[in-house]
């Protein structure tokens, strides 16, 4: 068994090294402490310890180690876990917000180019359907002439963001006359939205609708959607296929949409019955306060971040069909149900 005084050595050793890199990242300058000032910290407190193992007389007591032979190597083996995932976490959170970042000017750079093509048909409409879409060609054939051009007596214009379609979708949106922006590669449903949403803004128009491409929903009910928002009554509302109905494709599925629901509404203090739903209407004023994020899970992502800003939500009943082509794009099973869950709370964290 190793001695504890070799352990005390080997910790002293660790930290005289983290010591020298240390002073030779200070000579030459680097000031990039997002990684190396945690190792830094990491490995000096394994210093101070190695040089005062009392300091961990009271992390023993805590994990009722004090008794214990080697408690202290154990506690400290303890902290030092905890602390290393701390560090894995807040290095991941900084990735991701880098991504973020890049995600976000590549965004508004290729809305900015798509303009001189889209402003002329999108500019000065009241209310603009934006309707994301991956590998929907045979869907879209049908949908696309059975959307409106007017609702509750508003001009309504169509925007299809082809999110890294391989099949012909952006050929038969242009033929069907509508307007279409196209992601190079496929990045999500909800990355999709967040290129509507900024197109959308850029161009000032008041009102938006959000569907899906697969003929699940149905146009018929954009006005029951829209009217809210027209009539002052909300700033996002929301279809609900519990209120209204749907053909079930799975009951693990629409039991997970009624206990995240309930979810969302035990946090925030909503009364939402489909938190999944993407067939949509919101006042486009709000998408400026709305620090959106999500590429797959945007539709709780929503529902959280307008009811923490203190936007009106309701709902109204809308009815869910079968799609007529093709498989889902969305995931399933337990662990879809997991993703989805630590949205809803990172979200509501944050």
């Amino acid at each position: 068994m190793i001695s504890l005084s070799l352990v005390r050595l080997l910790g002293l050793s660790c930290g005289l090294v983290c010591l020298l890199f240390l002073f030779r990242r200070l000579r030459s300058g680097v000031q990039d402490w997002s990684r190396t000032g945690w190792l830094v910290l990491f490995f000096l407190l394994t210093t101070l310890i190695s040089l005062f193992p009392s300091l961990m007389n009271f992390p023993a007591e805590i994990f009722y180690l004090g008794e214990v032979q080697g408690g202290r190597v154990i506690a400290a083996t303890i902290f030092s876990s905890i602390f290393l995932w701390i560090v894995i976490l807040s290095d991941r959170s900084r990735e991701q917000g880098k991504m973020l970042l890049i995600e976000r000017m590549l965004r508004i750079l290729l809305v900015r180019q798509s303009l001189s093509d889209l402003r002329p048909v999108l500019e000065g409409a009241d209310i603009v359907i934006i309707v994301p879409s991956y590998n929907e060609v045979d869907n879209l054939r049908e949908l696309l002439p059975r959307l409106p051009q007017s609702c509750c007596g508003r001009s309504v214009r169509v925007l299809v963001v082809d999110d890294g379609s391989h099949d012909c979708t952006s050929d038969l949106v242009r033929q069907s006359g509508h307007c279409v922006i196209s992601h190079p590669v496929n990045m999500g449903g909800g990355a999709a939205l967040m290129t509507g949403y900024e197109t959308v803004r850029l161009l000032g128009v008041p009102f938006l609708v959000t569907m899906d491409a697969d003929g699940q929903h149905d146009p018929g009910e954009i006005d029951s959607l829209v009217a809210p928002l027209l009539n002052g009554e909300a700033d996002l509302v929301i279809g609900s296929r519990i209120l209204g109905a749907h053909h079930r494709e799975s009951q693990l599925r629409h039991w997970g949409v009624l206990f995240f629901s309930r979810l969302i509404n035990l946090l925030m203090g909503t009364k939402i019955t489909d938190c999944s739903c993407g067939f949509r209407a919101l006042d486009a004023k709000i998408l400026a306060k709305l620090d959106l994020r999500q590429n797959q899970y945007y539709a709780a992502e929503t529902i959280v971040l307008a009811s923490k800003i203190g936007f009106r939500i309701i709902e109204r009943p809308v009815t869910i069909y079968r799609r007529t082509s093709g498989k889902s794009k969305k995931g399933g099973g337990f662990v879809y149900g997991l993703s989805f869950m630590k949205v809803i709370i990172k979200n509501w964290w944050r």
